[in-house]
């Protein structure tokens, strides 16, 4: 029998049967550092990413719980794993995609054609210009 006077019951880490702490707690962060150096120079795109896994710091026990644990650098942290078998901290990985460039098409800007057509819409338009002012005056 558990008895007390005088007592201030600290219920902030109570929880109802439906809820657990897991649910409140953050496992840890991913952060990405992406490498894209490459200029499509073979027609393909390749770039990579490194993941880097933190645990958080209230992630962090001196024993297992279950299943759901993994024991990393010196600590157990809760870390369960999905339908697929796989744990939250796997999904922080490394990893590299290759995609294909888009098609480079070279589109001409100004050649020999274009200057010999402008050329010739000048003078049919100084021409028409140049009738048009002999028929005024």
């Amino acid at each position: 029998e558990l008895s007390c006077s005088n007592c201030i019951l600290d219920t902030s880490r109570c929880y109802s049967a439906t809820e657990s702490w897991e649910d409140y707690l953050t496992i840890g962060s991913c952060s990405y550092t992406e490498n894209t150096n490459d200029d499509c120079e073979d027609g393909l795109l390749t770039y990579s990413w490194e993941g880097n896994w933190i645990w958080n710091e209230d992630n962090s026990f001196d024993n297992s719980g279950g299943d759901d644990y993994r024991f990393d650098e010196e600590k157990w942290h809760y870390d369960p794993k999905s339908d697929l078998g796989i744990r939250v901290s796997e999904k922080c990985s490394d990893g590299q995609r290759i995609l294909p460039c888009p098609v480079r098409i070279k589109l001409p800007f100004f050649g020999m054609y274009n200057i010999i057509i402008t050329f010739i819409l000048v003078m049919l338009i100084y021409i028409v210009l140049k009738e048009d002012e002999t028929r005024i005056f």
